[in-house]
């Protein structure tokens, strides 16, 4: 294989390359997109604040060989901290931060350690289980008033010392702990330096979580021992990797197969979606180069869609895929469309690399020739069979696991080689090719030895599948399946899966089609590398078939965050992220909540809902959404995608209370223009006339309106139970104070065609929840009282089904909190639900009352509501106020 002879020279540790850091001087080490800034590290500056981190993490009483909890969203805090750690002489134990509780407390209790470098959000997620096992928590992210051990002086680590303690998936039990020592990785970086695949010009960038062996001696270690910068997007989004991409100007690019996967998905997807025309052409222009790169080793895929190069990444040269078996198809389409791909194969155990396939090589039905001073055998082989287990030993093949003698015993053999479990042969020309699992191979009663991963891609190409994973059930071939989007649309998927699964039989042999399926909305569970883990599916399966679909709907709560797949608990890396869902779960605890959740369909979310939620995204999680932004929002997924990529840093959720006038425009400002002579007679007979047939038809009766401010801005706040509910109101007050009035909240109702627009710029109707409009409702708002003049706000957001007053949305909590000097005037509505519910078409005629409460401040409402927000306890002071008018008139 293309690998140099002689390896350049690294430090028996990683202790050794930390403290040496400085060397690459004003170069840069990390350049990390992040949320509304770009933050580059120099060479000297990392070393720098390693040193000062590792002074506090030694005040903190961490020592050589302690092990560390290393635990948050990966980024330049994240591989701060861990070189602290490495600096220290100390084991880096690296914990996925979306980790169930009972899995991280097993990581707890197994590692013994006492201190935890742990993210906010995890940190307040995982706080229990910290707790119990008495672990001290420490901020991931140091700040500079954090007190230093200044004589520090940190012991020097050998090569069979612990560097790392990484905790595999366990997935037929807890995860079991894999140390990997100073001379297992310093092995892997001397290896992976000798390769050629980077050099000290190049910029990698990962955008991936660096909790797993691969992501980090690839994509953090190796770099950074030899000087190079990486570059980390802002997250694991297509848009943020895009971005980083464009101005990181990386030069390598370090993956995992589904990464990939998607990449040349989205390139074929945008061709087809540009016609017919356009889309030949790409193909022809793609199988082209891909000929030419096969035959001769030409590479003109950069010529011929330079565009996509220009617009993705003009830098990027290299692609470096690991983690998984990176599928041929994707890798030539890779090659072909202008990038090097390189590739490996490993596990956990061996640190991770044990071959590599460099750039260039272009063999990609193998992982690769085998790794220098590494060997490689297969069980069998001397029986002349050329099929078996892939055995391993070598520098970077770790020494057993973490206090699991007997689970150590059976991963080796009798004369030392390591079991990695898969099965492949080697070539003649010595580089391997794997074909399975051992653990995952399905004996068929026919005696077919079979590997679920070749059923899996030959059903999952049909694009009614989302996903697929294969498995055994009752002796017969079973599939998990999880439906695209738009099969699920009417039925769930059951009809277009059950057709999708006969056209797909139909071109394989008898012994691969699946003879029962189960269907299931949640992710098939795989590693954060995207690995299936096949014990998890078992369960899954199981679970599938345990109730029928209206059992299942029942289910409530935030969908495990172990169970999701690898893409949303990547996602969930980000704090904002965490927060959001977190917030979600706790509004619809009676709902059951996942990526696919339909905002609107499956959580009630409407324009006055998100109104609502915006807020509080604003205010708990620190995102602002524009109204744009909003109304391309549909599931939670997309939710999550946009407050992770930070929101609209244009959007400042202060404005529209602020500068209402400047947020609505001319557009918006036509809503509050005087009304001329014509409309303000029109106002005047329509006004009349509601009068007289609320008053003569439903005998209004009306309390209280003496109490009314005369002058002056104020608000009126009613229950809503029916259409007629702002009639009502209008008929109970005076002109004058009507011609003042604005509406806002129902005029959706209104505002939809000429003639209605017309009735609503006369009844001065505010259209504040047009759409999702939210930045403009809480403005027409805030607009028409600093004008000084009346406004009627519904807090319930819709009609009561019931009559029963329902829980009121934060909106005017908000807009009364910056303007806390305005009289609130609670408002109550009795009748109008026996009148005209909502389950009726027309109205009846009963006898209706409007009830003008006292008037109050903002601030008083403030002093005696509940909850942690201003804007939260001014609305349910209000929410009280009406509740209690309404039994006491009741029990009257």
């Amino acid at each position: 294989m293309t690998t140099d002879d002689k390896p350049r020279a690294l430090p028996p540790t990683l202790q050794t390359a930390v403290h040496d850091l400085a060397q690459a001087g004003s170069r840069d080490a990390i350049v990390s997109f992040e949320v509304n800034r770009t933050r580059v590290i120099s060479y000297s500056d990392l070393a720098a604040e390693v040193a000062r981190q590792a002074r506090r993490l030694a005040h903190a009483g961490v020592g050589p060989g302690d092990p560390v909890i290393l635990c948050g969203p990966g980024g330049a805090d994240w591989i701060l901290t861990c070189l602290a750690i490495l600096h220290c002489g100390a084991c880096v134990v690296p914990v996925d931060a979306t980790l169930g509780a009972d899995s991280f407390r097993h990581v707890l209790r197994d590692s013994g350690a006492r201190v935890a470098l742990i993210a906010p959000s995890s940190a307040l997620r995982l706080r229990r289980p910290l707790d119990q096992q008495g672990v001290r928590a420490l901020p991931l992210a140091q700040d500079e008033t954090a007190e230093e051990s200044r004589d520090a002086t940190f012991a020097r680590v050998g090569p069979e010392d612990r560097a790392v303690l990484f905790y595999t998936s366990g997935t037929t039990g807890p995860p079991k702990g894999v140390p990997l020592t100073h001379g297992n990785l310093i092995y892997q970086l001397r290896v992976l330096a000798g390769t050629g695949i980077v050099s000290p010009d190049d910029r990698v960038l990962l955008p991936l979580p660096m909790h797993h062996v691969y992501p980090l001696v690839l994509g953090v270690l190796t770099p950074l021992a030899g000087g190079i910068a990486v570059v980390l997007p802002a997250g694991f989004t297509g848009p943020q990797v895009v971005a980083a991409l464009q101005a990181g100007r990386p030069t390598v690019m370090i993956g995992v197969p589904r990464l990939f996967d998607a990449l040349t998905n989205a390139v074929v997807e945008r061709m087809r979606q540009r016609g017919p025309v356009v889309q030949a052409l790409f193909r022809g222009a793609l199988g082209l180069s891909r000929l030419v790169r096969r035959r001769f080793g030409w590479r003109i895929g950069r010529t011929l869609f330079a565009s996509l190069h220009r617009r993705l990444g003009p830098s990027l040269r290299v692609v470096v895929s690991g983690g998984a078996a990176l599928r041929s198809e994707t890798a030539w389409t890779m090659e072909a469309l202008g990038w090097k791909v390189a590739s490996g194969y490993g596990l956990t155990e061996t640190s991770p690399m044990l071959t590599i396939h460099p750039p260039g090589a272009m063999r990609f039905e193998t992982v690769g020739g085998v790794a220098p001073e590494t060997e490689l055998r297969i069980e069998g082989a001397a029986e002349g069979n050329a099929e078996g287990e892939v055995l391993a030993r070598g520098p970077g093949v770790f020494a057993g696991y973490h206090a699991l003698p007997q689970k150590t015993a059976e991963a080796f053999t009798a004369d030392g080689w390591f079991r990695t479990g898969d099965l492949g042969r080697i070539d003649e020309t010595g580089w391997l090719r794997l074909t399975g699992r051992r653990s995952t191979v399905i004996v068929t009663e026919g005696g077919k030895n079979l590997q679920p991963e070749e059923i899996e891609e030959a059903y999952q190409a049909h694009p009614a599948i989302e996903e697929i994973a294969v498995l055994q059930h009752d002796g017969r071939l079973a599939g998990l399946i999880v439906p695209a989007r738009a099969a699920r649309a009417e039925d769930g998927g059951e009809a277009a899966i059950r057709e999708v699964v006969r056209e797909v039989a139909r071109a394989l042999p008898s012994y691969q089609r699946i003879a029962e399926y189960r269907l299931t909305a949640e992710p098939i569970p795989r590693t954060r590398l995207g690995k299936p883990r096949r014990q998890l599916i078992v369960q899954a399966y199981a679970r599938a078939g345990e109730a029928g679909r209206e059992e299942r709907g029942r289910a409530s709560g935030l969908v495990p965050i172990e169970t999701l797949s690898a893409d949303d608990r990547a996602l969930l890396e980000h704090d904002t992220a965490q927060t959001v869902l977190r917030m979600l779960g706790e509004r619809f605890a009676d709902r059951r909540i996942g990526p696919d959740s339909d905002l609107q369909l499956d959580l009630g979310i409407d324009s006055i809902g998100w109104l609502d939620l915006s807020l509080d995204i604003a205010d708990q999680a620190g995102v602002t959404l524009s109204d744009a932004t909003i109304g391309e929002i549909r599931t939670v997924r997309d939710l999550l995608v946009r407050v992770a990529e930070g929101g609209d840093a244009g959007a400042d959720a202060r404005l529209p209370l602020e500068e209402p006038e400047r947020v609505l425009g001319e557009d918006g400002l036509r809503w509050l223009e005087p009304r001329g002579t014509g409309q303000r007679i029109a106002g005047r007979v329509l006004a009349a006339a509601n009068r007289l047939v609320f008053r003569r038809l439903f005998g209004l009766s009306v309390r209280g309106v003496e109490a009314l401010p005369a002058n002056g801005p104020f608000v009126l706040v009613p229950n809503h139970a029916s259409y007629l509910d702002p009639f009502a109101i209008a008929a109970a007050l005076d002109a004058a104070r009507l011609e003042r009035m604005y509406w806002a909240g129902w005029s959706r109702l209104i505002v939809a065609g000429p003639l209605r627009r017309a009735f609503a710029r006369i009844a001065g109707i505010l259209p504040v929840d047009d759409g999702r409009a939210t930045a403009a409702s809480i403005a027409f708002g805030s607009a028409a009282l600093q004008r000084g003049h009346g406004l009627a706000w519904f807090p319930e957001g819709i009609r009561s089904a019931d009559g029963q007053l329902q829980p009121f949305k934060a909106g005017i909590g908000v807009l009364l909190a910056h303007r806390n000097h305005i009289p609130v005037v609670p408002v109550v509505l009795r009748g109008t639900v026996e009148a005209w519910p909502r389950s009726r078409r027309l109205p009846r005629f009963r006898r209706l009352s409007v009830e003008f409460l006292a008037p109050c401040t903002p601030t008083e409402l403030a002093a005696e509501g509940v909850g942690e927000a201003e804007a939260r306890r001014i609305v349910n002071a209000l929410r009280t106020r009406i509740a209690a008018a309404i039994r006491a008139q009741d029990a009257g």
